[in-house]
């Protein structure tokens, strides 16, 4: 293995992600928690300084295998919300994983480290590196989007 996670708080420490969905949808059966940074969808925690977003995910119900992995992967659009400093919609364009390990707890949480690489013209383009809780490298994801910032009467 060539990388390594950096430090960041456990699951059990993080802060739950509180929803605010009215219909029920896959995301119901997700759970999440912010380590670092702000959950971009809705501005939950503070932006962090270097545009890093930490989130540990799992779903209980499920077997993280890879298409539940792929699945997980997709929230590194939460990250422009982040990077920029205010809640953002997105929309996927592509997505790309590129699986590492199986070494990993089937239920257990998966650490989504991510970045944007780029926000601007309506677009942005970011990548997350997948661990197990134990640290071992599950994957890594890349994803282009569309963006639009919420104006601050949308947020309420």
């Amino acid at each position: 293995m060539w990388r390594e996670a950096r430090p960041a708080r456990g699951p059990n420490e993080s802060d739950p992600l509180v929803r605010h969905f009215e219909a029920a949808c896959i995301h119901d059966h997700v759970e999440v928690r912010v380590a670092k940074g702000m959950f971009g969808f809705s501005g939950q925690g503070e932006p962090s300084a270097d545009g890093e977003l930490v989130l540990w995910l799992r779903m209980p119900e499920v077997d993280h295998d890879a298409a539940a992995l792929a699945l997980m992967a997709d929230y590194m659009s939460a990250a422009v919300g982040n990077a920029a400093g205010v809640p953002s919609r997105s929309t996927s364009l592509d997505n790309t994983i590129r699986f590492a390990s199986r070494g990993y707890d089937r239920n257990g949480w998966v650490r989504c480290d991510a970045d944007i690489t780029y926000a601007g013209d309506g677009v942005a383009h970011g990548h997350c590196h997948m661990w197990s809780e134990a640290g071992r490298l599950l994957a890594t994801a890349s994803q282009s989007m569309t963006v639009g910032f919420m104006q601050e009467e949308d947020r309420k």
